[in-house]
C-alpha cells in the first residue's frame, strides 16, 4: 500500500508540469501574444542562417516553439532585405523567459541590400501558403542555396521560373522547376537564364542582367543531314556559334546552347536550328 502511494504522489507531483507544456508555431504564438519576437542579422549570408531571433515568453506556460517556415523578419532600416524563415527550427521557452536561436532564412525581396551584422530585425507577419509549400520542398530536398534562393524570389518577387537553373545539376533544376508549375500555374519556361547575385552586406543583391542563357533542342532526323546552331541578331548575323554545317547521322538528337550574354546590347536574340537556309527550331530570348 506504502509503495502504491508513493507512485500516485509522484505521478500527482509531474503530471501538472507536463499538461503545461504547450506546442506552438511562432506565428500564432505572436498572434495570440503568447511569444515576443525580434531578430538581428548573424552577418552570415542571406540564404544561411541569417538571423538570430530572440524570443521572450510571456506566458505562465512552457512554451515548445516552432519558427515555422514562412515567417517574415523586417529590417528597422528598409534598405535592407526582409528575411523569410526556412528552417522550421524549435526551441522549448519556459514561462516568463526568453531564449534565442539562429535559423536558416532567404532573401524576401530582391532588389534590397544584403543585410550587415547586427542590422535590427522585427517581426512582420507569415507569408502565403503557396511560399511555405515551397520552402518544405527546399528544406526536404537540401536547396537552401542560390537555387533555393532563386525559387523564392518566383513567389516573392514575382521573378521567371526561367531564373530557377543550375546547369550543373539539370535534373534537380527541372524538378523544382515542375514543382513551381504544379504550385504556381506559371508556364514552363522555353529558355533558362544565370544572372549576377552579390552576397556583400550593404550592397544590392539581384541584378536583372543576364550572364549566360542556356536554350535546349532535341531534333529527330529521317535522314543525315548537315546542321548549323547559333544564336542570331534582329538582323539574323549569326553572332555566336556552336557548330556550323556539322553532319549528323539518322537518330534523335540533344543539343544544349549556352548563349554568353552578358556583353551583348539589350534586346531580342533567336537560338536556331538551321539545316541550310531553313530554321528547324528557334528559340526567342530576351537580353535585358
Amino acid at each position: 500500500m506504502k509503495k502504491l502511494m508513493l507512485v500516485l504522489l509522484c505521478f500527482t507531483a509531474v503530471s501538472p508540469v507536463w499538461a503545461n507544456i504547450v506546442k506552438m508555431d511562432l506565428s500564432e504564438a505572436v498572434k495570440v501574444h503568447m511569444v515576443q519576437a525580434e531578430a538581428i542579422a548573424t552577418g552570415q549570408s542571406y540564404k544561411a542562417r541569417g538571423l538570430r531571433v530572440k524570443l521572450v515568453n510571456k506566458s505562465g506556460s512552457t512554451i515548445q516553439l516552432k519558427v515555422n517556415q514562412g515567417v517574415v523578419f523586417k529590417p528597422a532600416d528598409a534598405a535592407f532585405q526582409p528575411l523569410v524563415c526556412a528552417g522550421d527550427e524549435m526551441i522549448t521557452l519556459q514561462p516568463f523567459k526568453d531564449g534565442q536561436l539562429d535559423v536558416q532564412t532567404f532573401c524576401a525581396d530582391a532588389p534590397k541590400n544584403a543585410p550587415q551584422k547586427d542590422i535590427v530585425y522585427s517581426y512582420s507577419h507569415k507569408e502565403n501558403d503557396t511560399l511555405v509549400k515551397l520552402l518544405a520542398y527546399i528544406k526536404k530536398n537540401v536547396l537552401f542555396d542560390q537555387l533555393g534562393q532563386d525559387a523564392v524570389w518566383v513567389i516573392t518577387n514575382g521573378h521567371s521560373l526561367s531564373e530557377v537553373y543550375d546547369p550543373a545539376r539539370d535534373q534537380q533544376s527541372a524538378k523544382l522547376i515542375e514543382y513551381l508549375v504544379s504550385i504556381t500555374g506559371k508556364p514552363k519556361p522555353e529558355y533558362y537564364i544565370d544572372r549576377a547575385v552579390n552576397e556583400a552586406a550593404g550592397q544590392p543583391v539581384y541584378s536583372p542582367k543576364a550572364l549566360k542563357i542556356y536554350a535546349k533542342f532535341e531534333q529527330i532526323l529521317e535522314e543525315p543531314a548537315k546542321l548549323t546552331l547559333g544564336v542570331f541578331d534582329q538582323q539574323g548575323k549569326m553572332i555566336q556559334e556552336v557548330f556550323s554545317n556539322r553532319t549528323f547521322g539518322k537518330a534523335g538528337h540533344r543539343f544544349t546552347v549556352q548563349f554568353e550574354s552578358s556583353n551583348v546590347p539589350a534586346g531580342n536574340y533567336y537560338i536556331r536550328l538551321k539545316q541550310g537556309e531553313t530554321t528547324l527550331q528557334e528559340t526567342k530570348v530576351l537580353v535585358e
